[in-house]
């Protein structure tokens, strides 16, 4: 995971997955993506996490809602 999806390109939103990470949440099962996003909420929701992390699990969580 060294390598950013991010863009300077203005049209694409700057993200911090990877496309190998969304490729993984796409081929998911839909149990085991459930789960994970239910985790990814409880990481929101129990507070604790900084910026950089809190907009990952938001990430995390929208591409898992898919």
């Amino acid at each position: 995971m060294t390598e950013n999806a991010t863009s300077t390109d203005k049209n694409t939103p700057a993200t911090s997955l990877t496309d190998k990470e969304r490729e993984l949440i796409v081929q998911m099962p839909y149990e085991e993506a459930r789960d994970k996003l239910i985790q990814a909420v409880q990481a929101l929701e129990t507070g604790g996490l900084n910026l950089d992390q809190s907009m990952r699990q938001w990430e995390i969580g929208e591409a898992l809602a898919k």
